[in-house]
């Protein structure tokens, strides 16, 4: 047999140097002092700029992430005027990779803490005496998913086996929509023919009163003019026709961002109301444990209790929130991403003349600074990544879920590794939906984040 070639030795990792409590104490006192001096807070990006070094790194340097090169070490203290001493750092292997590696887990429903107790009230107030349930809250709160996890609800699956579901952000239509979906297309079709819109009304509220149905309303917020009431006057005839019966074996469930006129002054057990909060701290810590945002100090388990009060819970806000904590150049550093941007919240609250001290409720509307909140990041992720944003922005344009191949296809002048890298920034970032069915993925944008993204277009035009 001919002689074994030697096997190669391992490659010895590379060292480099790792701040120390002093040395970090020393670049920060003289980053706050070059603060002051020019009075006015410097970003990351600035000191990166300034030392000439990326973003990331100077990230790691200041929190002591992880070990850079001592060459970059030097050149972010020269860049401050201050000189780095073998006592400020200790020398360690130089990591190959950074960040979070693995694709985030979509959250369990057992994540559902503190709206378990509500949609167990909820569920007993529809077997009981509420017909019509309207569940109401701004954009991104999680109205849908609440009312899809209420559906599931096995007790509701068997007193109202037929399940039915519109979504008027997707399909058009009020009356008509509806009773094609309760009647079907031919029975609905031939009741508005044999006696108009007051034969279809009566035929959907006859199926309705007869046959047990979960019927889902969702986004109703589009079937209503600028004063809360429905703008064709024939969903009021229906509302008003199902509230009326003395007997209805159906529920309804609505949901809207405001709740219709019709039902403001409406008083009975028939019918009942209920504004959806944001999500409670623990549930916040299990998605962002979930999303692999590490929170193992408890200085990082406060900066995560001040962003949710400031967000209120917003699931949207926090799922994009922790997609670009996770991601370049943070890297799970929830610390350093607050430091850099919670600034924003304080500043806007100055603009309209409030103490940044009161309650947040008090001061601004929640929606509006989630809108802009969201806004700013997908103008940083246009900074960073413009193909994954130009993605981002032709994606807003389609309602419905699509695969891979149709997201790529919106950039197809582009090279396949390229369309496939932007795609998975947007599925790292958080910024996609999933829908799985027959083990096929599909992908789609909150509706929300959808209309802040097409609305950000239009004003830049």
């Amino acid at each position: 047999m001919p002689p074994q070639s030697p096997s190669p030795k391992p490659k010895k990792p590379k060292k480099g140097g790792l701040l120390t409590d002093r040395g970090i104490s020393k670049i920060e006192s003289a980053i706050a002092a070059s603060d002051a001096e020019q009075n006015r807070r410097v970003s990351y990006s600035k000191i990166a700029s300034r030392a000439n070094i990326p973003v990331d790194c100077a990230i790691s340097i200041l929190y002591g992430c992880q070990p850079e090169k001592i060459a970059t070490l030097k050149s972010l203290f020269k860049a401050f005027d201050v000189k780095l001493r073998r006592s400020d750092y200790q020398i360690l292997p130089i990591k190959e990779q950074k960040g979070v590696s693995q694709k985030p887990s979509a959250p369990s429903t057992s994540l559902w803490v503190g709206r378990e107790n509500l949609a167990t009230e909820l569920v007993q107030q529809l077997q009981n005496s509420c017909w019509l349930l309207c569940v109401t809250g701004i954009g991104g709160i999680g109205k849908t998913a609440f009312v899809e996890h209420l559906s599931q609800n096995p007790t509701l699956q068997r007193e109202f086996p037929l399940g039915l579901k519109i979504d008027f952000q997707q399909q058009r239509g009020g009356l008509e929509a509806i009773a094609r979906l309760v009647l079907g297309e031919e029975i609905a079709k031939q009741e508005l023919l044999q006696g108009g819109e007051s034969n279809l009304i009566a035929a959907v509220i006859a199926k309705l009163q007869f046959q047990p149905c979960l019927l889902i309303l969702d986004s109703i917020e589009v079937l209503l003019d600028a004063k809360n009431n429905f703008k064709d006057e024939t969903l009021k005839r229906l509302f008003q026709g199902l509230l009326a019966l003395s007997e209805l074996r159906s529920r309804l469930i609505l949901t809207t961002r405001i709740q219709p006129q019709l039902f403001a002054d409406f008083s009975s057990t028939k019918f009942a109301a209920i504004a959806l909060k944001g999500l409670q701290l623990a549930t916040v810590k299990q998605l962002f444990t979930t999303w692999s945002i590490p929170l193992k100090t408890l200085t990082e388990e406060n900066c995560l209790e001040e962003i949710t009060e400031v967000y209120e819970g917003h699931p949207l806000a926090l799922k994009i929130i922790a997609g670009e904590i996770r991601e370049y150049p943070y890297y799970g550093n929830i610390r350093a991403y607050w430091r850099e941007y919670g600034y924003e919240y304080e500043i806007d609250l100055t603009e309209v003349g409030q103490d940044p001290n009161t309650s947040y409720l008090s001061s601004r509307s929640l929606s509006n600074w989630v809108r802009v909140s969201l806004e700013r990041t997908c103008q940083r992720l246009n900074s960073i990544y413009p193909l994954a944003y130009e993605l981002l922005c032709l994606g807003a344009a389609n309602r419905r879920a699509t695969d891979p191949q149709g997201w790529g296809f919106l950039i197809g002048n582009f090279p396949i590794n390229e369309q496939k890298s932007a795609l998975d920034t947007l599925n790292r970032r958080l910024f996609l939906e999933e829908e799985k069915n027959n083990r096929a993925v599909r992908y789609y944008l909150h509706d929300y984040l959808r209309q802040i993204v097409l609305n950000s277009l239009q004003r830049s035009e």
